[in-house]
């Protein structure tokens, strides 16, 4: 906590039970009275110091952080287990070579990817980058063949 009781991350609004001193503006705060205590600053705020001193968009930026933060780990997690299960077996969907999992091109469309447990076409970074006209109706060829044998 830094030893600034301001920086404790346990401010919770409450009805006060006893009466004590605002920690910011050192004026009284009633029994009874709306604010915010916190356990581990051992101190009090009223409602308009918490909200003036910025401490409610902390609170919410640190969640949010904290979210941000979680969700990109399950991404990484989700993403990681595709490559393990997948790596080695699996080809192009136009020219059927084996995909490199480390190619940064692949790895980058995999990141995009919204639902990649669900992923079934998967494209080398050689069809991906190519510039070339007939791209297009060498993928053509490979759906209308994949949905024949399907």
């Amino acid at each position: 906590m830094d030893n600034d009781p301001l920086l404790a991350r346990d401010w919770i609004k409450m009805n006060m039970k006893f009466p004590g001193f605002c920690l910011i503006c050192k004026q009284r705060i009633h029994s009874a009275e709306m604010g915010y205590w916190s356990r581990t600053a051992k101190s009090i705020l009223h409602l308009d110091c918490y909200n003036l001193s910025g401490l409610d968009t902390k609170k919410n930026q640190n969640s949010l952080n904290n979210k941000t933060v979680q969700s990109q780990k399950n991404a990484d997690n989700l993403l990681a287990d595709f490559i393990t299960q997948r790596e080695n077996k699996e080809k192009c969907f136009i020219c059927r070579s084996q995909i490199d999992f480390q190619d940064s091109l692949v790895l980058t469309l995999l990141k995009l990817e919204k639902n990649i447990s669900t992923l079934e076409t998967i494209f080398c970074s050689t069809c991906l980058s190519r510039s070339d006209p007939h791209i297009f109706e060498e993928y053509k060829h490979a759906f209308s063949k994949n949905l024949k044998s399907a």
